[in-house]
């Protein structure tokens, strides 16, 4: 079972609420997720995505998400280890193993970079409050 994320609802309510609408504010595209955080759901998409053999602009749609968009999700979650045009291609081939686990690799990469990772159990305890 994860955790939920020890932040108050009334203050992560408030940081999705600017960071969402300072970021919005900040793009003009036409993918329905773009600009919003990358949450558990998303990476869900994404790794069936990958399972499924999807192309990079199959992802994207999929995600409704841009392809630089994926492509720079992807260059995160693989530690920067290559280019933004080649990172789908090495996350494809670490999924690809047969214990692969989507999850704890999410969640390492974003505490290591400092950013909040808004999981099921996280949404459920913002509703229930």
């Amino acid at each position: 079972m994860h955790e939920v994320m020890s932040i108050s609802a009334t203050r992560a309510i408030r940081f999705y609420v600017v960071a969402h609408v300072h970021h919005s504010a900040m793009t003009t595209g036409t993918a329905k997720r773009e600009g919003s955080w990358w949450c558990e759901q998303d990476y869900q998409l994404l790794f069936e995505a990958i399972a499924c053999g999807m192309t990079d602009e199959q992802i994207a749609e999929h995600t409704e998400r841009r392809v630089s968009a994926v492509r720079s999700r992807a260059h995160m979650l693989v530690s920067y280890g290559t280019s933004k045009s080649t990172a789908l291609a090495l996350l494809r081939r670490v999924a690809d193993e047969p214990d692969f686990d989507w999850d704890p690799l999410v969640r390492m990469v974003h505490q290591h970079e400092a950013i909040p990772y808004w999981d099921n159990a996280s949404d459920l305890a913002l509703i229930t409050c």
